[in-house]
C-alpha cells in the first residue's frame, strides 16, 4: 500500500528551494520502495509547535540498525 497523510492544517503553499526538496522526496520515497518487500509506505506532513512544516516516510520495511541509523547523518554517509 501507498498513502499520503497530510494534516489538514498545513499551508496551500510554501516558499522553498523547489529542486531540492524534490530530490530529498524522491531519494527518501525511493529507499523506502527498494526496501519494503511486504506492507507498505506513508509519506506525511504535519506542521509542529513553531509552525515549521515535518515532512517524513514510514514503510514497514526491514528497518536500519541503531549503529547504520547513526552513519546516514553523516556527510555522506551510507549504509548497505
Amino acid at each position: 500500500f501507498f498513502e499520503l497523510d497530510l494534516s489538514p492544517d498545513l499551508p496551500g503553499y510554501i516558499y522553498t528551494d523547489e529542486n531540492r526538496l524534490r530530490i530529498i522526496f524522491v531519494n527518501i520515497i525511493n529507499n523506502a520502495v527498494k526496501f519494503t518487500k511486504k506492507g507498505g509506505i506513508t509519506v506525511g506532513a504535519k506542521l509542529d509547535q513553531e509552525d515549521v512544516i515535518e515532512f517524513w516516510v514510514s514503510d514497514t520495511g526491514v528497518g536500519i540498525s541503531d549503529e547504520d541509523q547513526r552513519q546516514l547523518f553523516k556527510m555522506y554517509g551510507r549504509v548497505e
